[in-house]
């Protein structure tokens, strides 16, 4: 059916990789097993395929006529031929402070600050790749606005972590220096790993705390880097008094500027002291002004999680445990030399998916919940204290399995994009007993394992109430969520997302920017909105605030969106309220997809360049 489409003289170029890539996905999507035909209401699914299979032989874009893709060894070539939205993964270059130029519209006077992103900037280094997106180097992107009447300016650069700097230098001519949570160091060998420790890529998020700027990521310590220059620093003083890892996603109160931020305390890595299984978790609060926690202290976790992130209330914190766990024996063998640690965590439905609800100013566990079928999960949208007392916590839910999710990222040059490996919002509405109403270690959730810390198993059982999908009717499966700075812990309308364009009839990323409703059901229309990005590929949303805001939305939204038949990135900035585009920057070249950042309203003006006539 394929080849069929197309003149034979046009035969000859189509890639086998494609050929086969679409094979698979019409398989998968568009193939009924129990009666052994093809589901016809998927016949668009077929469309897109040939029409991505038809650009492939038609080797019309950057990656079939370019010299520069020489360079790309053979076999990530060939991937990204296949799917030319892989072209985005491709090693990122450091990029010295430039201009943008404003190819469409114009930047709001009222736009002054710096926007910084954090991402993996390479995930391959020659022929070898990562064994994780996760495990990518990290890459700061900064942006710098001072309203219309200069040009935006642009810089990015590496993060010079001990990993980074190791690489560089590697005498061997294939295989990592040094060992990831995901990936194998040398040759991979038990003998090249043995007793090597997890080196941190600092790649997952970049804040700005106590007038540092801080890259984030689970497996270390925050690394600090020069707001103006992105160079990488020395270690900060205060930031050592942290017992523990720091945490990708802590959260700052929009009230007290107070941070919350958490990080485990695995034995004899992270500067706790504890060498007890499963490992603890730290929780610590950073004042406005400090890198130095006014308060911390480690909680018991009931197995070895993943924790990514948390969600902050007025009043409580919300950890959020996805049954994704390592044992005690995996965790020992990883230990010697044997599969990177990444690699030994399973997904147990049995243990559940449990909430650690901790009060704020005490940081104990005031009590436990269980969420109803175990979902998985990376990240919070959000969370509130509602008027009766309740946490209604909202969640970016995974609408398949979490090991099919983990095998597209620990190959994103051949993962294959379903709606199954994206995310849903559910809201859960959860009652904290009164202490005449629950006793300890009751309240409708499953008993815990007799095993489990004191401290979690004699928590008072907190009680889900209700449970439902939100967004809208209009919403489409998305991941890596955003809400307005002044909105965290607060309760919140809006939610802006990376989300698909389709409802899963391509094989791809997802490409497109949305606005979720948070306020209505998935079967209401409420107002959630998208924006797509002719042949461009969008990466995380960054939310902006306007000045003196007078609704939540007011601000803008900024996203890199990548051009795969050119390999080089915009960067498109879009009105809050309904998602139109304010003005395009148009780069030379490509900027990896990013995971995560935040928006500083200060710049550093002296570098910038005036706008001629300006």
């Amino acid at each position: 059916v394929l080849h069929s489409v197309f003149p034979k003289s046009q035969r000859g170029p189509i890639n086998a990789h494609a050929v086969l890539n679409a094979e698979l996905f019409w398989m998968r999507h568009c193939y009924d097993p129990m009666t052994r035909t093809p589901a016809l209401h998927y016949a668009a699914m077929l469309v897109t395929i040939v029409s991505e299979v038809t650009s492939t032989a038609m080797g019309t874009s950057y990656w079939h006529t370019s010299a520069a893709a020489a360079s790309t060894p053979s076999r990530f070539l060939e991937a990204i031929r296949a799917a030319p939205w892989r072209g985005g993964l491709e090693p990122a270059a450091d990029i010295t402070h430039t201009k943008l130029e404003v190819s469409h519209g114009t930047v709001p006077d009222e736009l002054v600050g710096t926007m910084y992103r954090n991402g993996p900037g390479r995930i391959r280094v020659g022929d070898t790749q990562y064994g994780h997106w996760f495990d990518g180097d990290g890459y700061i992107v900064a942006v710098e606005f001072n309203g219309c009447h200069t040009w935006p300016s642009m810089q990015a650069r590496y993060v010079n972590t001990p990993r980074y700097r190791a690489q560089s230098v590697f005498p061997g001519k294939a295989g990592l220096a040094t060992r990831g949570a995901w990936s194998s160091r040398g040759d991979g060998t038990l003998l090249s790993n043995l007793f090597r420790i997890p080196t941190n890529p600092a790649n997952t998020n970049v804040i700005t705390h106590a007038n540092k700027l801080l890259a984030l990521c689970e497996g270390g310590p925050p690394v600090p880097l020069d707001p103006a220059t992105l160079a990488t620093l020395p270690a900060d003083a205060d930031a050592r008094s942290i017992r523990s890892f720091f945490a990708a996603h802590p959260k700052v109160c929009p009230s007290t500027k107070s941070l919350f931020g958490f990080g485990l305390q695995l034995p004899l890595l992270s500067g706790g002291l504890d060498i007890g299984w499963p490992p603890k978790l730290n929780l610590f609060e950073l004042p406005p002004g400090s890198l130095h926690p006014v308060r911390q202290r480690a909680v018991p976790l009931p197995f070895f999680a993943f924790v990514h992130d948390a969600a902050l209330t007025a009043s409580k914190i919300c950890i959020i445990l996805p049954p994704w766990a390592v044992s005690l024996q995996d965790f020992i063998a990883s230990s010697l030399g044997g599969e990177p640690l990444g690699r030994a965590y399973t997904f147990d439905r049995t243990k559940g998916t449990i909430v650690l609800i901790i009060d704020r100013s005490s940081l104990r566990i005031s009590a436990t919940a269980m969420l109803d079928g175990a979902p998985s999960l990376y990240h919070v949208i959000n969370a509130h204290d509602d008027e009766d007392g309740r946490v209604v916590l909202q969640l970016a839910v995974l609408n398949g399995r979490r090991e099919g999710l983990e095998r597209n990222f620990a190959d994103m040059y051949h993962a294959m994009w379903t709606t199954n490996e994206q995310c849903r919002a559910v809201e859960y509405v959860i009652q904290l007993a009164g202490p005449d109403e629950v006793q300890p270690g009751e309240g409708g959730a499953p008993e815990l394992d007799e095993g489990i810390n004191e401290e979690i198993r004699w928590a008072p059982r907190a009680v889900v109430l209700s449970q439902r999908e939100v967004g809208g009717s209009m919403s489409k499966p998305f991941e890596l969520p955003d809400v307005p700075p002044t909105q965290v812990g607060r309760k919140t309308r809006w939610a802006y997302v990376n989300c698909r364009s389709d409802n899963g009839e391509s094989s791809g990323i997802q490409d497109a920017i949305g606005k979720l409703d948070l306020t209505a059901s998935h079967y209401e229309h409420g107002g959630s909105l998208m924006a797509t990005f002719d042949a461009g590929v969008a990466s995380a949303p960054t939310f902006i605030p306007r000045p003196d805001p007078i609704a939540e939305d007011d601000g803008w939204v900024a996203t890199f969106v990548y051009k795969p038949d050119e390999h080089r990135s915009d960067l498109v900035l879009l009105d809050a309220t309904d998602l139109s585009t304010v003005c395009t920057m148009r780069l030379e070249t490509h900027v990896p997809y990013m995971f995560h950042g935040s928006w500083c309203p200060t710049t550093h003006v002296g570098r910038q360049q005036q706008q001629p006539g300006s």
